[in-house]
Parts: structure tokens; sequence; C-alpha cells
């Protein structure tokens, strides 16, 4: 998946919404919240699903509508364990402190009709792109309101599957923050 390709779908769609769609925190009640440590480590996932949907609007006119869900889910473990795989068994010292998922509902106008394969790709970058803000200050108020240790989500990258331009960004000269002097230096 390339960037054309994703701006060529996005001209396609208009954001029309972001809403909280679910949210849950969930603590391990075999560990007592006093004794979490100052910082921990932290897994995380992302699911999405997507469908096109039509409304109608208050003159019946039919809305072709992208909504999506995505599914954030962060697993907090102290921060001397490795958070273990799924194919692992459980041990003492891998001990999940508490889990934040959140779910939203990402909402776009269809401008355009879409290929299941379009909806695919924009669904994987874009609409994770447009939640991930919301994401972010979810973690970090739930973890403030619940007293939880501070864990702060990383701004949003690219797809892993993207590869980066082997090319050097273009740089621009620097510019003169004085002007030259009279002697010609």
């Amino acid at each position: 998946m390339d960037r054309r390709t994703i701006e060529k779908i996005a001209r396609k769609l208009e954001l029309r919404d972001i809403a909280l769609d679910m949210s849950e925190l969930t603590r391990n009640s075999n560990v007592d919240p006093d004794l979490y440590p100052p910082s921990v480590r932290h897994q995380s996932r992302v699911s999405v699903t997507a469908q096109e949907l039509t409304f109608a609007d208050a003159e019946n006119v039919e809305i072709p509508v992208l909504r999506a869900y995505v599914r954030f889910m962060l697993s907090a473990f102290p921060r001397f364990a490795e958070p273990r795989s799924e194919s692992e068994s459980a041990d003492t010292s891998d001990v999940t402190l508490f889990a934040i998922t959140a779910t939203y509902r990402v909402e776009y106008q269809v401008k355009e009709p879409l290929t299941e394969t379009e909806i695919e790709q924009f669904s994987q970058f874009n609409v994770v792109h447009n939640a991930w803000p919301f994401w972010r200050h979810h973690v970090h108020n739930v973890t403030g309101l619940a007293k939880l240790p501070s864990i702060v989500i990383p701004l949003f990258h690219r797809p892993a599957g993207e590869k980066r331009s082997n090319r050097s960004p273009r740089r621009r000269p620097a510019q003169r923050l004085t002007p030259p002097r009279d002697d010609g230096s």
C-alpha cells in the first residue's frame, strides 16, 4: 500500500464523525493497586472492521457512508516482566496489571464508490490514523483518573508494510539571520 493509493482512496471519502463506542478498564484483582510500579511496559493491539451503509437524509436522499470500528487494546505489565505471547504459558513474573480497551466508531461520507480492496486498505491505515489521537487521549485520561502508572502512547507512524524511501529528504539551504556586512563578508 503506497502513499498515492491511500491519497486516491481518501479523496473519495469525507470524514464525518469519530465517537467513542465502547471503553473498558480491567485491573488484576490479585495485585494491590497501591503496589503498582511507577512505570510499566505495555503491549498494544489494534483491529478494524468496516462496512458501507446507506442512510436517507431529511429529503429521503440516500447517503452512502463508510462506518468503521477501530478497537484498541492495551495491556500493562511490570517493567521487569516481558509481555508474553499468546502461545506461552502464564508465569508469576508475567502479571498483567491492568488493561484498557476502547472502540471508536469512525464514519465517512462516500463521495465516490469504493472497491472492497480500497475499503480494506483505507481501514488499515487512514481509519486507524484518524482515531489514534482519540486513543492516545483516552489512555492518558483513564490512567490519570484511575491512579494508574502513566502510559504515553506514541505518535502514529506509517503502516508496517509501507517502505521508506532510500532518498534523503530535500533540505533547504540555511537562511542567513543577520544581513551581510558592507565589507563583502
